[in-house]
């Protein structure tokens, strides 16, 4: 059966630290609860810990991504776009959340607003370094529009990715298509 995490915690630290730790002080001497109330506290400090970082704001965040993903490969494309579209409200430079937005919004035939997203999430990997998601997505964007082009560095960048990659037949395409948008580049 399925259960939340956050139960089987609150499980483990009272069966397992709790109560050990209330018996230990019936016990003559005081017994050996040190151990148990160090692990509470330690688990205390790091939930106050987490808290204080924005934990639950990361959480929504990584479920609302993995929802979109879901709805998108169950062919709710409907569901997968309000999930996106709110990740990216909460947080703009999300690139995978653009990246999904994207693919649904093409499959719902909606050119424009899927070419914007498709643009934005290459351009954010790019911006973070991460050139094979960037190259993954430019893919994506590119079968569903064979037109699609991106400004010419972001354009050259994808290409060199492919190619770095050995994906030499889809670098060799993407390096071509921007001496065809862009013949001064």
């Amino acid at each position: 059966f399925k259960a939340p995490a956050a139960w089987w915690l609150v499980f483990y630290i009272i069966v397992f630290n709790v109560l050990p730790g209330i018996w230990s002080l019936h016990l003559p001497g005081g017994g050996d609860g040190v151990a148990h109330w160090a692990h509470i506290g330690g688990f205390g400090i790091g939930m106050l810990y987490a808290f204080m970082i924005g934990f639950p704001g990361e959480g929504k965040k990584e479920f609302g991504l993995e929802d979109a993903e879901k709805f998108y490969a169950q062919g709710d494309h409907f569901h997968a776009i309000e999930h996106a579209q709110n990740l990216v409200e909460s947080a703009t430079e999300n690139a995978p959340a653009l990246e999904v937005l994207g693919k649904s919004l093409a499959a719902q035939r909606k050119q424009q607003e899927a070419l914007q997203a498709f643009g934005q999430s290459i351009a954010l990997y790019l911006k973070k370094g991460q050139r094979p998601d960037a190259a993954r997505v430019y893919l994506v964007a590119s079968s569903h529009y064979e037109t699609f082009a991106l400004p010419a560095p972001q354009q050259l960048a994808v290409g060199s990715a492919m190619e770095s990659a050995g994906d030499y037949r889809n670098a060799a395409l993407a390096l071509a298509k921007t001496f065809k948008t862009y013949p001064d580049a």
